[in-house]
């Protein structure tokens, strides 16, 4: 079962309203992790969990006609990006 990590949840909504504005981070309220395999990597070490939002889509995910909007990717980028900077920074040594 994936349970996010409440610090790095945290620090990845705060990156992100920085960074893509407040009102692009949006809760979910019954958030849904399918088949997801993401919780080995939490036994690892600490993380969260969160989707990307990619704009309107006709077609579901994982679908032959599904059309990935590529102007996320550079969003997504920056995202981690700034993630990353801003917990090596607080966790420095």
């Amino acid at each position: 079962m994936t349970v996010n990590d409440l610090n790095i949840m945290n620090l990845v909504s705060e990156v992100a309203a920085e960074t893509l504005g407040a009102s692009n981070v949006v809760p979910l309220e019954a958030p849904s992790m399918g088949a997801e395999d993401f919780a080995v990597y939490l036994s690892y070490a600490p993380g969260a969990m969160f989707r990307l939002g990619v704009g309107e889509n006709v077609t579901p995910l994982h679908t032959p006609t599904y059309n990935f909007a590529d102007a996320a990717i550079a969003h997504g980028m920056e995202l981690f990006t700034r993630t990353a900077l801003r917990y090596l920074k607080d966790h420095a040594a």
